[in-house]
């Protein structure tokens, strides 16, 4: 049998030196601050609604106060108030 490790010694492959190419990093000067990718985000003209409506705090306690007592007392319902509610839903639906 031949010796394999001598004829490994002696290849071109074992004499050729393999060169890696050189690559410069950029570091930044402050490295204190964190690198940060770029996000954005895009909301819907829905989503600009809710947050609006959850952003307003708009209930005032004597108007609930005061309807609660209409209500209480069979009061708060009018023809007027029902009369309005059906042509708003009939200019909603039929627009």
């Amino acid at each position: 049998m031949s010796d394999i490790a001598s004829v490994a010694a002696t290849s071109a492959a074992s004499r050729a030196r393999v060169s890696t190419p050189r690559v410069e990093v950029q570091v930044p000067q402050d490295l204190s601050a964190p690198i940060r990718p770029s996000d954005s985000v895009d909301l819907s003209e829905h989503a600009r609604l809710l947050d609006a409506l959850r952003s307003e705090e708009d209930i005032r306690p004597e108007v609930v106060g005061r309807v609660r007592a209409q209500i209480d007392s069979g009061t708060y319902l009018t023809d007027d108030k029902i009369d309005a509610v059906i042509e708003g839903l009939a200019r909603d639906l039929f627009a």
